[in-house]
């Protein structure tokens, strides 16, 4: 599993779909649109899954909500600039 850390064009990323797709390849994408860095809880939490999965071998807990220190610091935000467009 790789994590990109820059923008890709859709386009090359079919591209390498198609590529592995004609070789035969076995493989695993997971696309997160609008995302960027660092990482959504959601793919940071869909990336333990994986490895979770195929490399101790048992099911991760179903749809576990992940909140990390980022999530907390951009609710804060949010309420903030709720809090000056409510005075």
């Amino acid at each position: 599993m790789a994590w990109l850390t820059l923008p890709i064009s859709v386009a090359h990323t079919f591209l390498l779909i198609e590529a592995l797709q004609a070789a035969n390849k076995d493989f695993d994408m997971l696309i997160l649109p609008n995302d960027g860095y660092p990482v959504c809880s959601y793919g940071i939490r869909r990336g333990w899954d994986y490895f979770v999965k195929h490399l101790l071998g048992v099911e991760p807990p179903l749809e576990f909500e992940l909140t990390t220190s980022m999530d907390i610091f951009i609710g804060d935000i949010i309420a903030l600039r709720l809090a000056d467009v409510a005075s």
